[in-house]
């Protein structure tokens, strides 16, 4: 009726649900407002139950049928449960649900063993077996007879009501005539007789008609249509009165109709009409051979396939006399198998591209790997030759270096590749600054940058908040491939660009970052860009030869923007450069609250010869509270802060970039001071290393530095610094291995690799550090259990070793209940993030990666030992 319910608390659906088939009975329907007869049953899908299917009948339709009568005797009946509860009834004041054996028990017009005959008729399950009972009514006397259906829980009740009986009693006596009476009755129990009668054998011929229609329907849904040829009379007939000719008719003229529409005959030298002639099928269908089959396409209203069965009805002397044939359109099927087909070719395409795609990245990593391990040791037997020539051995030992470090990323990006392709990278949660992040991805960056002497511009957008929580190793390596590619692929004078914007966020708790980097690179096509990101490719340009890599960086990063929940795009034309763009929600730390009241409503002057560096200067200053202008020359700066000087309004500090054309920033504090005096704080603003001009600066009236990109903290704490008393100064700088002196300081390095502990004591005894040595966990763990308290000063963990390893012997000595805390930091090759996470877990306070960056060590021994 295109009626939709809600069937979830229903019994049926709950019980098909769970596996089981049944009948079921629904009053007042929430789909057609009646009572409905629902057979339900389990709907599978590859072993699962995904649904149930349900038929459901009518009630009005059985009311119907329950009423038909061929001799109107004023039937009513009743359709009841096993309990006795009235499923339907032709009785329009009975109301279905009530209990029916129960309200004739209360009426008392049925006596107690008549109603326990109907409760046993009721209790019985073989079905169609009938009792006939009596009872009293208003009027008299009436019959009724109760039956058990077969295969159901049901029974059907029917009687004639005492209306009847008086009616013809009344007739009777109105005429005098005992004997009409009693032949009436006689003949009316006769009558009933034979209507019970009729309606048993009714019954059952209707239930085994719907028994086979039910196995005929099950069939049938197979097909689309059958015919029954008689091969004696050379006639047919459509069993379901469909077809493309008429239901009946000459089997000959049938075959001649058809000839013509095959488009697709079975393999073999017979066509199809050929197979379906009745020599052909009588020569075949032998009693050996069941059925013949054949799959062919016809013209049926469009190009159909079609398959055919053609079974035996009758023989006469073991030929077939008469056959069925059963037809079904298999057109879906086999579409469903080209598409089948097609996947499997585009699968084993894909498989062969990979497999080739990782054969040419073996021969590539091949090259790429023989090319520096060439270098190192070509350089260390240069060196080996030349001992005494100091500075050809310094060469030959940078040299080492260089290519050392090259190999090390090629190994870690395909390392890092592998990992996360078997699905074994975590991310770590961990709080972080965005300014230390983009500063440590633009210091890596710096040399590469340098040396093609290209033009690296960072720019800060609407960054309103710094703090947040992340893998801040994965995102500098996501940034870090990026930028590096763009170092790559852009030529040497090239500019790039890495600009960081906060945008909204709807994620409560959570912000939004957009990471762009353009640069004016070589480009790429639109087929490459569709592929970039697919491990093993590389571009084929001619002017991407000679340039080193493995093809990995931008699977892994996208990879890994991906496992952040993050987005990565890319836009690019040949020869226009490329521009990528990355999303990110980063989650917020607790916020500080920022000291800038003394700050408020000051008035502060820019220049840059960047207007929108300039501009966003100006909106940080704004959002702080202060007010801001800007000036796109050392010149105008020059004549902006005489101007204020003159009205009275001096700024209460200017901000220049060191690199401006004409009049740099240097040159113009100079002139300020000389044209202005010296009460106006002057901040020098710079993407570069200031060291070089530092003293020149201070002397020119330089009070501050800032670096770029300029971030809302940096900023506060550059104005604070300049504009209020007693700001702390910048965190100290490490000590290089030179300069460092830890005399009086002691370390445990734990390393059960000999050379590798040479190594490390050899680095370490350069700043005058004590050292204990361990070769293994446990005797890390004896050393640290039998000395005193404080005694060491900081240990140094590797982690794959024998007998214990670095995880159980930092746990260990956690475990020796000390008051004082000794730093523990793992110094391994396992140098991915989880292997970081692993080692805090287990109580380890730092990680260094090997081999061991000589930087990242003094950083760690200025943390423990200062």
């Amino acid at each position: 009726d295109g009626q939709t319910a809600d069937l979830s608390d229903r019994p049926h659906f709950m019980d098909g649900m769970n596996g089981n088939s049944g009948i079921a009975v629904v009053h007042n329907s929430r789909i057609t407002n009646e009572t409905l007869l629902i057979f339900y049953a389990p709907a599978r899908y590859n072993g699962e139950i995904t649904g149930v299917f349900t038929g459901m009948i009518r009630g009005s339709t059985v009311e119907e049928r329950l009423s038909d009568d061929t001799i109107d005797l004023q039937r009513v009946s009743y359709l009841l449960d096993r309990d006795g509860a009235l499923i339907l009834s032709t009785d329009p004041a009975a109301s279905p649900g009530i209990d029916l054996v129960a309200s004739l028990e209360r009426s008392g017009g049925v006596s107690r063993e008549e109603l326990d005959k109907v409760r046993a008729t009721l209790e019985r399950t073989n079905g169609m077996e009938q009792s006939p009972f009596n009872f009293e009514g208003a009027r008299g006397a009436g019959s009724a007879f109760i039956t058990a259906l077969k295969d159901a829980d049901w029974a059907l009740m029917q009687y004639y009501p005492s209306a009847v009986t008086h009616g013809l009693a009344a007739q009777a006596n109105s005429a005098g005539m005992t004997l009409e009476l009693e032949l009436a009755l006689a003949f009316l129990a006769y009558i009933i007789y034979i209507i019970v009668k009729n309606r048993r054998q009714k019954r059952r011929l209707v239930s085994e008609k719907q028994e086979l229609s039910g196995v005929i329907n099950s069939v049938t849904q197979l097909f689309s249509r059958f015919a029954l040829v008689d091969f004696d009379s050379g006639t047919y007939e459509y069993l379901d009165g469909s077809g493309d000719s008429s239901n009946r008719g000459s089997y000959a003229e049938l075959i001649k109709s058809f000839s013509g529409k095959y488009l697709d005959s079975p393999s073999g030298a017979e066509s199809m009409s050929q197979r379906i002639t009745p020599d052909y099928i009588r020569t075949h269908l032998t009693p050996d051979v069941p059925y013949l089959q054949y799959e062919y396409q016809i013209e049926n209203n469009g190009p159909r396939w079609e398959n055919v069965s053609i079974l035996c009805v009758r023989r006469r002397d073991g030929v077939p006399a008469s056959a069925l044939f059963a037809i079904q359109d298999v057109t879906e099927l086999k579409h469903q198998e080209a598409e089948i087909r097609l996947a499997l070719q585009n699968a084993s395409d894909a498989a062969e591209a990979a497999n080739r795609a990782k054969s040419e990245f073996l021969a590539r990593m091949s090259h790429d790997i023989r090319t520096p391990m060439n270098a190192i040791m070509g350089m260390t037997a240069v060196a080996a030759m030349h001992m005494d020539d100091q500075e050809r051995l310094t060469d030959c030992l940078n040299k080492i270096t260089i290519s050392s470090r090259h190999l090390l990323a090629l190994i870690n990006d395909v390392l890092d590749m592998s990992k996360i392709e078997s699905g074994k990278v975590t991310l770590s949660e961990e709080p972080f600054g965005i300014p230390d992040l983009v500063d440590s991805v633009v210091t890596i960056m710096r040399a590469q940058v340098n040396g093609k002497r290209q033009e690296l511009d960072v720019r800060i957008s609407d960054v309103k908040h710094e703090d947040v929580v992340g893998d801040t190793l994965r995102l500098r390596q996501v940034f870090v491939n990026i930028l590096g590619n763009a170092v790559k692929f852009t030529p040497a004078g090239g500019r790039i660009t890495f600009t960081i914007r906060e945008l909204p966020s709807a994620v409560h708790g959570m912000a939004q970052y957009e990471f762009v980097c353009s640069d004016t690179g070589i480009g790429m096509d639109r087929e490459f860009i569709k592929t970039i990101f697919d491990p093993f490719t590389r571009s084929e340009q001619s002017e991407t030869k000679k340039i080193e890599g493995t093809g990995l960086g931008m699977s892994i990063t996208r990879n890994i923007v991906r496992m952040m929940d993050g987005d990565i795009t890319v836009d690019s034309e040949p020869g226009k450069g490329s521009t990528f763009t990355v999303r990110l929600h980063l989650r917020l730390q607790e916020p500080e609250a920022e000291d800038v009241g003394a700050l408020a409503d000051l008035n502060v002057l820019v220049a840059d010869d960047d207007r929108d560096s300039c501009v966003s200067t100006c909106a940080t200053l704004e959002d702080i509270g202060m007010k801001a202008s800007f000036v796109l020359s050392g010149s105008e700066a020059v004549e902006a802060a005489l101007t204020a000087r003159n009205e009275g309004r001096d700024f209460a500090a200017v901000i220049l970039d060191w690199k401006m054309p004409g009049m740099d920033g240097v040159e113009t504090a100079r002139e300020i001071r000389r044209r202005v005096g010296g009460e106006v704080p002057i901040i020098i603003l710079s993407a570069y290393d200031w060291s070089d001009i530092e003293t020149e600066a201070r002397e020119a009236g330089v009070q501050a530095f800032i670096g770029k990109p300029l971030f809302r903290s940096r900023l506060i704490y550059a104005l604070r610094s300049v504009l209020s008393p007693g700001v702390s100064a910048a965190p100290e700088e490490p000590l290089s291995f030179e300069e460092a002196d830890y005399s009086g300081k002691r370390v445990l390095l734990v390393e059960d690799n000999e050379l590798n502990r040479e190594i490390a004591r050899e680095l370490l005894s350069m700043t005058s550090v004590e050292i204990d040595e361990a070769a293994d966990g446990r005797d890390a763990v004896e050393l640290v259990a039998e000395k005193p308290e404080g005694y060491y000063d900081l240990i140094l963990m590797d982690i794959q070793m024998p007998v214990m390893d670095g995880y159980e012997a930092a746990r260990r000595i956690r475990g020796l209940g000390r008051g004082r805390r000794v730093p523990i930091v793992a110094m391994t090759a396992n140098a991915f993030s989880d292997d970081i996470r692993m080692a805090r877990d287990a109580g380890m306070d730092g990680h260094i990666s090997k081999p061991v960056e000589l930087s990242k060590l003094m950083e760690v021994l200025a943390k423990y030992l200062r």
